[in-house]
């Protein structure tokens, strides 16, 4: 991790060394593994405007972290963290016919899992993983439940897209 000063993160909503940590907890160590090293910038991102804050962004294995313009809780910062990574973990992990497998099922389910997720297939990826991996281990994996059924449609985007070849985790439920 590299972390700025104190005093450069002042007032930047950044997370705390051991909010971080705790945001890398949650992400599972198979996607985990995709990411080396984790920023934490005190200045915003070059394309970050009044209107659109740029959160962070992951490639070659690297999560940046900006501020952000409001306080933020454990959750987000798992959340953010866990997008982030997962950017790194389809990237070293899709191959173009994955891609097109994934953007049939998303078609095809016609749901998406966050407002950020229409902007491109790879944020919808990255916005599902972070629902996916949430309910990873609980009753709501399977996709009969209601809770995941309702958000994800009756057959859910991961059972299509797996039935299309595209890996997602090594624990699949369809």
């Amino acid at each position: 991790m590299i972390r700025p000063t104190d005093a450069d993160a002042a007032g930047k909503n950044l997370p705390t060394t051991a909010q971080l940590a705790e945001a890398l907890r949650a992400v599972p160590a198979d996607q985990r593994n995709f990411t080396t090293q984790v920023t934490l910038s005190p200045k915003p991102h070059p394309d970050s405007t009044a209107a659109r804050t740029i959160a962070g962004e992951a490639m070659s294995h690297i999560i940046t972290l900006f501020p952000v313009n409001s306080a933020q809780s454990q959750n987000d910062f798992d959340n953010r963290v866990m997008h982030e990574a997962g950017h790194n973990f389809h990237a070293s992990y899709w191959f173009p016919e994955h891609v097109s497998g994934w953007r049939a099922a998303a078609t095809a389910d016609n749901r998406l899992p966050s407002p950020y997720a229409s902007e491109r297939t790879d944020e919808d990826f990255c916005e599902f993983n972070i629902l996916y991996n949430t309910a990873r281990g609980t009753p709501c994996e399977c996709l009969r439940e209601p809770a995941l059924s309702e958000s994800m449609g009756e057959k859910g985007r991961r059972s299509i897209a797996m039935s299309e070849g595209v890996p997602l985790g090594s624990r699949i439920v369809a």
